[in-house]
This record gives C-alpha cells, structure tokens and sequence, in this order.
C-alpha cells in the first residue's frame, strides 16, 4: 500500500470529521462568547475553527502513535497498528502541527497562545513517559490539550471558567463516546456503567 493511501486509511478510520469539525467549531466558540469585545468576524471565527480542527488532528495522531502498542491488543484492526511504517504517521502529524501552529505566530498574543500550546505538549510529552495514561483517569488528563487549543485560537485569553468548562464538556463526551474509558470506570467503581 502507497503512503498516501496508507494515510487516507488511517484519516477515513480515525479522524472522524463528525466528531471533530463540531470539537473545533467548539474550541473556536470558548475564546468567542466570552470576548469582551464581542463575537468578531465570521470569516475570524472560520479561520479560528481551522486552526482548531489541524491542531486538534495534529492531537490525535500523536495520541495514537503514543497508544499504539496497547491499541495492539485492543484495536489490532486499526490501520496505525497494522502497519510496520510509523515514519509516515509521524510526518502527517508534524504538517499537521506546523500547519496549525505557524499561522499562530502572526496573530496578536502569539506568545501567550504558543505558551499555552507548549504547556500542552510538554505536559503531554511527561504523561506519555511516565506511562500514567493506563491510569483510571488517565484518558481524561490528555484531554486537558483542548483548553489549550481553545486558548491558541482565541480573539482575546477566555477567562479560566470558560476553559474549566469546556474541559469538562469533553470530558462527558468522551465518557459517553469511549467505550474503553467506560470500561475503565466500570472496572474502578465495581459495576456496570451504561
């Protein structure tokens, strides 16, 4: 198989676009309705989903390369696994990550906004180390990158309480949308979550 299709595959499998445009027209919201100075432009607002949607793939593949030995015994199926070459996925997720990220130099508060982009990835980079993410709740501690993103795309800094609470509207999602993080929970508490 050609690494393009090789790429398509994993994109058709794993970048549910149902799923991530209405994530990145979320994480463009947070920074929007809380902006003293209003909601802004349309077209300001598109761009800010853009660079939503590309970081947050850019997110996911990582998550991925990072999960592919356990997804070996869970999700042997899944086209990352089944493949020998991880060098292309790698590729993918940087383009994706220096796509999103460059544009962000040329926006106001590029320090903040890369500030906060580092935090995530270094965060991360530590969690995916220290092998914490097999933990209970370790799935919930990676989704702490989307009030980071939200931050990055934001017109203005969104007030803390609007990150708090779009890390917990993920966090719902997610525990309704993850199986194995279900099963994880079910398996702490002793019964059976629906």
């Amino acid at each position: 198989m050609s690494t393009l299709d090789l790429l398509r595959r994993y994109l058709a499998e794993r970048a549910r676009l149902g799923v991530f445009i209405p994530l990145a027209v979320l994480l463009a919201l947070t920074g929007r309705v809380f902006n003293p100075g209003g909601f802004g432009s349309l077209p300001g607002f598109l761009v800010a989903a853009r660079q939503a949607l590309i970081l947050t793939l850019a997110f996911r593949i990582w998550d991925d390369l990072e999960d592919r030995r356990r997804d070996a015994n869970d999700h042997p199926n899944r086209v990352m696994v089944r493949s020998k070459r991880t060098a292309p996925f790698v590729l993918l997720m940087l383009l994706f990550a220096v796509v999103g990220i460059v544009p962000l130099v040329f926006w106001s508060h590029a320090v903040a906004r890369l500030i906060a982009l580092d935090i995530a990835i270094g965060f991360l980079l530590v969690w995916y180390r220290l092998h914490w993410r097999r933990s209970v709740f370790g799935g919930y501690v990676v989704l702490l990158k989307y009030p980071a993103i939200a931050f990055a795309v934001a017109p203005v800094a969104p007030p803390p309480l609007a990150l708090v609470s779009l890390y917990l509207v993920v966090c719902v999602f997610e525990t309704l949308d993850a199986r194995a993080l279900r099963a994880s929970i079910t398996s702490f508490f002793g019964h059976r979550v629906p």
